[in-house]
């Protein structure tokens, strides 16, 4: 899934850096300045939880948004705890993450930090 997003995201004129575990994701975060983060609520490795909360820290107004393939409120909440500001089922596809890169996107130049977001097919 992760090339499909890469490819995706490329498609939509971002620049892209792709990450297998959450210790990749977390060195990625460190040594280059990031737009948006999209992942995978669970990696081999880790949760999407830690990678939000580090994103969260460096920048809080970067866009975090986590992918599921099961949704459920108590994951969803856990996601926004950790300042997630998208909640996208994997049912809904790249068009659920392209809504919200669109919705964030619109909202970022708000200036305001953006609202969690929920798609599910």
């Amino acid at each position: 899934m992760r090339e499909t997003y890469v490819r995706f995201l490329r498609r939509r004129g971002l620049r892209t850096c792709a990450a297998a575990t959450e210790r990749e994701a977390l060195e990625v975060m460190r040594t280059t300045r990031l737009g948006a983060v999209v992942t995978a609520m669970r990696l081999r490795d880790g949760t999407a939880l830690g990678i939000v909360r580090a994103a969260c820290a460096a920048r809080p107004a970067l866009p975090a948004i986590v992918v599921t393939g099961h949704i459920s409120e108590s994951e969803r909440a856990e996601a926004h705890a950790a300042g997630a500001s998208g909640y996208v089922g994997a049912a809904a596809g790249l068009a659920g993450i392209a809504a919200v890169l669109d919705d964030l996107g619109g909202r970022a130049s708000r200036a305001r930090r953006p609202r969690l977001s929920q798609l599910s097919d």
